[in-house]
């Protein structure tokens, strides 16, 4: 630990850790008796009602504009409703710790994108050799077996392409955040999540009309903790870490959420890796060591998923 850092900031990369780190198996939870198309909108819904209360009390305001909206609007749907759905439907069919180790790949993806959106940012040789340790990782996860049979492999195979995809969708978040007007950092939070509320309620009122109706009072809870720690508390403590520790700290959350996301799931639900897995995820993690690495300077940060 660094001695010149204060104990606040270690707090909440902490609780962030944890916040993030035990979503899967709060989801894994609630779709046992949730249709996961309700799981976006609950959390979406909760959260947004959250940050707007924080927002109103600072004396903010949500952004102005048609073209900030279709902004908000474009990040909530790609970087929220989508991976949440997604994670949530892939852990119904799937061990949440599995999940959460390809979750981990999402700063790898971002590297990809960087390279095809964003060229004013090269790709150095480290990054490609991150990409390339990562990919292992995910091929040992998955199976090659599983890779080369897909009509034949089941839902898990499914499930775990669905986590992947998740993946895609924050990494494709980061981008068009990039290239997002300037917005107040919990301005945008927050407005991102009132513009796409409405939307993944009528989807999922649409879709599974009666998906909340079996809900057990433990799933029920599972969401309402989804909803206040990984999703709303999270935001604001992520802002707040950002604008006093750096970005550079923050970057150990892409390290430390997979493997708390591991723990939980065999502590808490029993779950189970082989060695497979276990060697898996320290490809991944190594690949983003390798690619977020430069000499002589810690870590460059990708921004973690709003699990």
């Amino acid at each position: 630990m660094n001695p010149h850092r204060p104990l606040t900031h270690w707090l909440a990369l902490a609780f962030l850790v944890l916040a993030w780190g035990s979503s899967f198996a709060l989801t894994s939870i609630a779709v046992q008796s949730v249709a996961p198309i309700w799981m976006p909108a609950a959390r979406i819904s909760i959260a947004a009602m959250i940050l707007i209360t924080v927002l109103k009390a600072r004396g903010g305001a949500l952004p102005r504009g048609l073209r900030n909206w279709v902004w908000l609007f474009s990040l909530g749907a790609i970087g929220t409703l989508l991976p949440f759905f997604l994670v949530s439907w892939a852990i119904a069919h799937a061990p949440s710790s599995l999940i959460g180790i390809l979750m981990a790949t999402n700063p790898l993806m971002v590297l990809v994108l960087v390279h095809l959106f964003l060229p004013d940012e090269p790709v150095r040789l480290r990054h490609v050799a991150g990409f390339g340790f990562g990919f292992i990782g995910v091929v040992l996860l998955i199976g090659p077996g599983a890779l080369l049979a897909l009509d034949g492999a089941g839902l898990r195979l499914w499930a775990e392409i669905a986590a992947l995809v998740a993946a895609l969708c924050y990494a494709a978040q980061t981008i068009l955040a990039r290239l997002a007007p300037d917005i107040d950092l919990l301005g945008k939070s927050a407005g991102t999540l009132v513009a796409i509320a409405p939307f993944a309620i009528g989807v999922a009122v649409l879709a599974e009309p009666s998906g909340l109706l079996s809900a057990r009072p433990e799933a029920l809870l599972a969401i309402l903790a989804l909803s206040i720690a990984p999703t709303g508390i999270a935001m604001l403590v992520l802002f707040w870490l950002v604008s006093h520790a750096g970005a550079r700290f923050l970057s150990m959350s892409n390290y430390l959420v997979p493997v708390v996301a591991v723990l939980i799931g065999i502590a808490l639900m029993a779950e189970d890796l082989d060695t497979g897995d276990w060697t898996g995820l320290a490809m991944i993690l190594t690949g983003i060591l390798i690619s977020e690495r430069r000499p002589g300077k810690t870590a460059t940060t990708r921004q973690p998923p709003g699990k």
